[in-house]
This record gives structure tokens, sequence and C-alpha cells, in this order.
């Protein structure tokens, strides 16, 4: 609106280019040169290539100011600017439409780090609000919010966009507005603000928050970058984050190693990505907008140096170009290296599965902890054996129960598959849920959006009843003092319905499905009565649908549902299994292992070494202000909070450099603040591990109960260091 209106209020003259003309550098520049033009406007992606135009400086000598809004201003391109046009200001302008464009300015200097988008202009006041609508301290993004006489009445003919945009300002005179722009934005200490991209482009990459422009911008703080953007892209079945980098200079593009390094000083290990990628120019929309959705799904240029930033070590073995290939696909790297290290290229304890399972598919032997022990693509091929594992002796029903409680259960129930102990976690589970008494322990209820598919309840029927004929669980009652020992017995047939619920008719479907949730979790499972599973299919308005899965935590821990999940949407939608799939893992494995470790005198052996002579430290309590109640346990509180982004690298560093999962120096830290906590170098704490075997999913209660982890080693690594 300024660049209109302006130029009325001074009595200078208004230049508009012809259409298209902002596309041809050399037109624009013709033109701003013929008419003597002082201030001009640009988006980011437009001045870059602008600034191609050789001369600007002698051309132009009447421009004063060059002004960038649209999109984030790197720092490479605004000292690329300043260098070109030495006589001219550069300004960074920020603002949505919903405020008459622009709400904030910065006057641009050389060699900034980083190129924020200012203080806020007159009449306007910027906040920086948090997920619950507070302000958020410096340094800390949040949610930037405009309060001012600018903003628009609203959305024409949208209401309800209009009132989730435009809300109260709870921190303005009565009746004032804020916008909520869906910007992310942090406070600098010089009371300038900081631009990281849109809430909207948000995605999870292994249940992790990322922004890309978070990352966008850290990566246009690099000196070698010019441009930058970064994307998701799928990998196998899941998903992984690649940059794409325009170079300052083409002929010398940053390795990226380095790029890495660079942005694992700033952000979080998960926030850095997996491949990254050298690209003459970024992809733009026709009004000079990066267009996201056409960045290549393959590298345009080559780098050179692998991801490392190391000499690419090609494999060499067939075992080598195994491993590599495996990792290539789980990790969504384009190239491994023979030195390559797993964790250092991307990995965790989730993707070891999977490497673990793929790599027995293809007829290697292989342990989850040889993957810890040997790192690099090198070291894992020379460990690997090939061949099947050693055949075992095919399970034989009952086996795993004495044989009186065997023929009580055959009695009981003749047609009964098989039965076998319950493990210690679900025995526990079910003490709590009696315990509790209202049987909503325990007892998870999740539900799925369903949007696009048919409504066809038979064919989800259908999907259920496959399911269920290939997980036992499915099939699976509980039974906890009705025999000598607690079993759970697996029947032949467990018959799970589809029920439908009609939410056509409601005002806000979230509300009656959330609504459905709380009802549903007070109907208690009877543990003895299979199946432990009940399944809702729910009609909504606009030919939107979802799926409600009720069960007992006994039965399927939360990868389980995962699994269980994709199969009955994957029926839903007219998929079936493919041919010749491998069979599913037995939970009574999963039961006859556990029973083998509890009789297990070396096993026994190991844990009484880790639990003799334990401390049991005490963690100091807050008494109330009053004095009153010391030494009562009150209720739990949990504070959450993120943790700050120079912190998250280091630890990302700290693990890299250790050649462990983040998970494992974040234990670490854990016991190292138990000890301060305590006063008491040598501490006990619990960790929930899984014992989910890696060949194929399978569902059932994998996860083990707390194991304990003792420190007493005086912290003299290189984690307690850190």
């Amino acid at each position: 609106m300024w660049e209109l209106f302006w130029p009325l209020r001074i009595g200078a003259a208004l230049v508009i280019a012809e259409p298209g003309g902002h596309r041809d550098p050399g037109y624009l520049a013709g033109l701003l040169a013929d008419e003597r033009v002082t201030t001009v406007h640009f988006v980011p992606s437009m001045l870059d290539s602008f600034l191609d135009e050789p001369g600007l400086a002698e051309r132009l000598p009447a421009l004063r100011r060059v002004v960038c809004s649209g999109e984030a201003l790197s720092p490479a391109l605004a000292d690329r600017c300043q260098a070109a046009l030495p006589h001219a200001g550069l300004h960074n302008l920020y603002g949505p439409t919903e405020a008459a464009v622009d709400v904030s300015w910065h006057a641009c200097r050389p060699g900034e780090p980083r190129v924020p988008i200012g203080a806020p202009i007159t009449n306007t006041e910027l906040r920086v609000l948090d997920q619950h609508g507070r302000p958020a301290p410096i340094g800390v993004p949040g949610e930037l919010c405009i309060a001012g006489v600018q903003l628009a009445n609203g959305y024409l003919k949208r209401p309800a966009l209009t009132a989730e945009r435009f809300v109260p300002d709870p921190y303005g005179p009565p009746g004032s507005r804020l916008y909520r722009t869906g910007d992310l934005a942090r406070w600098l200490p010089d009371g300038e603000l900081e631009y990281h991209g849109r809430l909207d482009d948000q995605v999870k990459i292994r249940g992790m928050r990322v922004e890309p422009g978070e990352i966008e911008t850290a990566l246009l703080g690099h000196p070698a970058v010019r441009a930058a953007a970064v994307t998701v892209l799928a990998a196998g079945a899941g998903h992984t984050l690649a940059g794409y980098v325009v170079p300052a200079d083409p002929d010398d593009p940053p390795a990226p190693g380095a790029l890495r390094e660079h942005l694992a000083r700033q952000l979080p290990a998960h926030l850095v990505p997996a491949v990254l990628h050298a690209v003459a120019e970024l992809p733009l929309t026709s009004s000079g907008k990066l267009d996201r959705a056409a960045l290549p799904s393959v590298p345009v240029l080559d780098t050179g140096p692998d991801e490392s930033g190391t000499q690419f070590v090609a494999p060499a073995t067939a075992a080598e170009r195994a491993v590599a290939g495996v990792w290539e696909s789980v990790l969504g790297l384009e190239r491994v290296g023979a030195a390559d290290d797993f964790f250092g290229a991307g990995g965790d304890s989730i993707r070891a599965l999977k490497v673990v399972a793929r790599l027995r598919d293809a007829g290697y032997r292989l342990e989850l902890a040889q993957l810890f022990e040997h790192q690099t693509v090198r070291e894992l091929a020379a460990a690997l054996a090939e061949g099947p594992a050693a055949d075992t002796a095919p399970a034989v029903p009952f086996d795993l129960l004495g044989s009186a409680v065997a023929d009580a259960v055959r009695s009981r129930w003749p047609s009964a598959v098989d039965a076998y102990p319950l493990t210690a976690l679900q025995t526990g589970m079910l003490f709590a849920n009696e315990l509790d008494g209202s049987g909503a322990t325990y007892h998870d209820v999740f539900t799925l959006r369903l949007a696009g598919a048919a409504y066809r309840p038979d064919v989800l029927a259908r999907a259920l009843a496959r399911a269920a004929a290939v997980h036992p669980i499915l099939r699976t009652s509980l039974h906890v003092g009705d025999f000598d020992e607690p079993v759970q017995v697996v029947h032949a047939e467990a018959t799970v319905t589809v029920s439908e619920v009609d939410h056509r008719a409601a005002a806000d479907a979230t509300a009656a499905l959330a609504a459905f949730e709380e009802s549903e979790k007070r109907h208690r499972f009877d543990p003895a009565a299979a199946p432990l599973l009940r399944v809702f299919l729910h009609r909504l308005p606009d030919d939107e649908q979802a799926l409600t899965l009720s069960f007992h935590h006994a039965i399927l821990d939360g990868w389980s549902v995962a699994t269980l999940a994709t199969e009955l949407l994957r029926g839903y939608a007219g998929g079936s299994e493919p041919a010749g799939a491998a069979p599913v893992p037995a939970y009574r494995d999963f039961v006859a292992e556990e029973l083998a470790r509890r009789s297990s005198a070396e096993s026994e052996g190991f844990w009484r070494e880790v639990v003799t002579d334990a401390p049991g430290g005490r963690l100091p309590r807050l008494a109330p202000a009053d004095g009153a109640g010391i030494g009562i346990v009150g209720a739990v509180g949990v504070l959450r909070t993120e943790v700050d982004a120079g912190v998250a690298a280091a630890l990302g560093q700290a693990a890299r450099t250790s050649r462990v999962p983040l998970r494992t120096v974040l234990l670490a830290a854990h016991l190292r603040a138990t000890a301060l906590l305590t006063g008491d170098p040598d501490v006990v704490t619990g960790v929930v591990t899984s014992s989910r075997p890696g060949t194929r999913p399978a569902s059932g209660c994998w996860a083990c109960s707390s194991t304990p982890s003792r420190s007493g080693y005086g912290w003299t690594g290189p984690v307690g260091r850190s």
C-alpha cells in the first residue's frame, strides 16, 4: 500500500514495470535508469536475479534505497546487494496483507549474520506469543501477532476463518483485536524481531516437530549460501528432511559436511537435513516467490564429498554394498560410503531396528547389538554372517504352562489354540487396573480422522477379521486369578465387530469425537473376555469419517497400534497384504524369551550386580509455604519446556562424538541431574525398553517394564564433561 500512496504524499512519480517485466533483469535495470528511480521494491528472489545484471552502480546513480519484503532476506543476498549498490540503503520489511502489508522494518548493515525483520512501524504493536497465548521471552520463538489501526476487518464472507485469525487482544485496551499471522518469530535483545518461518509449514519427522523455515534461516547464515529452501521427502515408509542451497559462488559450492557442521552448532540434531543439495537456482512461482512444491526430488548438482564432508569411499564387498544399500533406504540418503557412521548419518534406535530387519530379509544373520558395536558400513559388514538364523524347534501349544494349568485351560476352552503365562508387564497393568477401580487405567482410546474414502463399514469389518486371524493377541483373554498362575489364552475365534456411529448432525465434529472418546473410556473391559478391542467407524459432516480403536494396553503397545491401524486402513482403502509376506512374529516367543531370562543364572547374576548395594536416594521435595503437609506426597506435576537451540545442538554433537544415540546422552543428563539432587553420584533410574522383534510389524505389548540403569562411574567420561 505504501508504494502507491508515498509518492503522492511527497510529489514523486510512481513507475510501474510492464507485465512480466520483473522477470527480465536487463529490462528492469534499463527502466530504473531511464526513469531515474530513487526507490525500488523487490521480492528477495527477484532481487537475486536482478543483481546478476552487470554495472548496476554506474547505471543507477539516482537509486537511494532498495526495499525487500515478501520472503526471508538472506545475509548473503543482503551483502551482495550492498556490494553491488553501495550508494543505496537496503531495508528489509515484513507484513501480511491482513495488516495493510508492512508492519516492521530493518535497516540492513553489511556483514550481518542474520537479517531481522526489524521493529514495528508507527501505530503498530507486535507480540510474540507462545502456544498458550503468553508473551514469549526474548530469544524464544513464538507466533507473531499484530495489533494496531491497520488491521483488516476480516475475510470477506468467511466468518469462521475471521474468528480464527482475528481474535481479541488480551494485552490491549478493551475491544482491541489481534491478528494471528501464523508466522514464527522471536525478539532479539535489541528490540527487533527475527523471522523463523511458518507455523503451518511445520511437519513431524520421527515424532519431532520440524519447522523448515527455521532450518532455512540457519542455512542462510552460512557465508557460502546465497539462497536456501528445505522440504520433506518420502524415504521408504517414513520421511526425511532435504535442504537445497544456491551457492554464493557457483564454482565453489559448500560441502554438505561443512553445512551440516554449521547447522549442528545452531539447531537440534533432528533439524539437520539428512540430505543437502546444491542447486543452480530455486524454482519460483509466477509472482516471484519460492515454489516449494517444484523443488527437485533428486540433486541437481553433485556437491562432491559424501554427507560427512569427507572423501567418499565406495563399498567394496557384497556385504558392504548390502549394508550401504539398506542404510540408504532407511536413512533416506542418496549414497552411503564404507566409512560412514550410522548414527553420524542420522540413524537412531528406531531406524536401527529397520536396518536389522532388512538385512535379515536379505539373508544375513544380525543382532541389534551388533549395529551399536559396529557403527560404520565396513565394520558392520565384516561382522555379518550369511545364511538363515539357527533353526528353532517348532512351538508346541500350551508347552509354556505347567501340565496342570494347561489341562485346566483346555478343559475350560476346548477350542483354545494356545495359552501361556502373562508377562510381568501385563500382570502389572492388570493389577493397576484393578487397583484403580474405574477400569480407565491402561484403557486406551485412539481416533484417526479419515478423508476421501468411501463409507464402507463392511470392507473395514473384513480388514479387521483378517487382522484378528493374523495377530493372535487380538483373540487373547487375560486371566490373573483363574488358575494357579496368571495366564493368557489364545482363542480360535474372537470376533471384533465394527460399530457405526453417526455424527453428521453434530455442530462440532471434533467436540463430538472427544465426547465419544471420554464416554468410551468409561466403558471398561473385562480382561477375561476376548477380544479386548473395540472398533468404531464414525460418519462426520462433509463426508468425512473417523476410526476409533479402543483397547486394553495389555494387548497392544504404541507401535502395535500403529501397525494395526495401518493394516486396517490399507484394507479399508482396498489394499491387501503383499503375497509371500513373512510370517508375523508370535507374541508367545516373546513370552518364552522372558521366561528363559527369568530362569537364567547368567541374567540373574547380571542384574544382581547392577542392583546390589544400590543407593536409595531421595529427591528433595518443596514444603508448602505454611509448613503443613511435610512428608506427604501430593499430586505429581509435569513441567514441559523446550530446550534452547544451542543446548540441543550441543547434545546432538555430544551424541555424535560419543557415537551413541541422542537418547543415551539424555539418559546420562538425567542421571547426572538426579545425582546432583540426591547428593550421591551413584544413582539408579528406570529406563523403559522394547523387546519388539525387528523382522516385521507384530501386535502385542512388547515393551519391557522399566529396567534399572545405574551410573556410579564418577562422571569422568566425555558425556560427563559435556
